[in-house]
C-alpha cells in the first residue's frame, strides 16, 4: 500500500505549486514564488493542523487549536485534529504526563486538549492540511538570529523520505 501524502496528485488536496501566495525559501534572503493560482482550501472546521515546535509559543497554540470550540462567525463546531510535533522526546513525555516546563499551559488544559496528538515522527506530519512552524530564533551578542533550528526543521510532508537521511549541513549565518 502506498503512503498517502496530502499534496499527492491523486488526492483531493492542492498541490504545493497551487497554494496561493506559497513561497519556496532557497536562501535566507531569496524567495521564489511558487504560484499565484487560486486553490481550494481545506475545510477549516475539520482540517488537521500541525504545530511544529512545542515551546512557549507552539504549545499554547496547539492546545488552543485542539480544544472543542465554535466558529465565532458561523457558530459551526470546530472539530480540528492537531498534530503537535517536536524533536525533543523528553519534552513530549513530560507533556503526556501533564507537565509543561514553560508553564504556559497547565495540566487541566493539556488534558482538555483531546484532539492533540504529540509526536516526534516527521512522517506523521503528512496527515496535516495546515502547518504552523514555531521554532526558536535566539540571537547572539551582535543581535544576529541563530537560525539553526530552522535549518534542522523536518522536511515538508510531501518530501518525507521513506528512510531517514542525514540532515543537511546548515549554511553559515548571514553576515549583517
Amino acid at each position: 500500500m502506498e503512503a498517502h501524502h496530502p499534496f499527492d496528485t491523486r488526492s483531493s488536496h492542492p498541490q504545493p505549486s497551487a497554494l496561493p501566495g506559497a513561497f519556496f525559501m532557497n536562501s535566507i534572503t531569496q524567495t521564489t514564488p511558487v504560484s499565484s493560482a487560486p486553490a481550494a482550501l481545506p475545510p477549516l472546521t475539520t482540517c488537521t493542523v500541525a504545530v511544529i515546535g512545542l515551546g512557549y509559543v507552539g504549545l499554547p497554540l496547539a492546545v488552543e487549536f485542539a480544544n472543542a470550540q465554535q466558529c465565532v462567525r458561523s457558530g459551526a463546531a470546530l472539530n480540528r485534529q492537531v498534530i503537535g510535533f517536536d524533536i525533543n522526546v523528553q519534552l513530549l513525555a513530560e507533556l503526556r504526563e501533564g507537565h509543561d516546563r514553560t508553564r504556559e499551559t497547565n495540566q487541566q488544559e493539556l488534558q482538555a486538549a483531546s484532539a492533540l496528538q504529540l509526536t516526534s515522527n516527521p512522517a506523521q506530519l503528512a496527515a496535516a492540511d495546515v502547518f504552523i512552524v514555531t521554532l526558536p530564533t535566539p540571537i547572539d551578542n551582535a543581535k544576529r538570529p541563530n537560525l539553526t533550528p530552522l535549518w534542522r526543521r523536518p522536511a515538508p510532508p510531501w518530501d518525507v523520505p521513506s528512510k531517514p537521511a542525514a540532515p543537511p549541513k546548515a549554511p553559515p549565518p548571514p553576515q549583517w
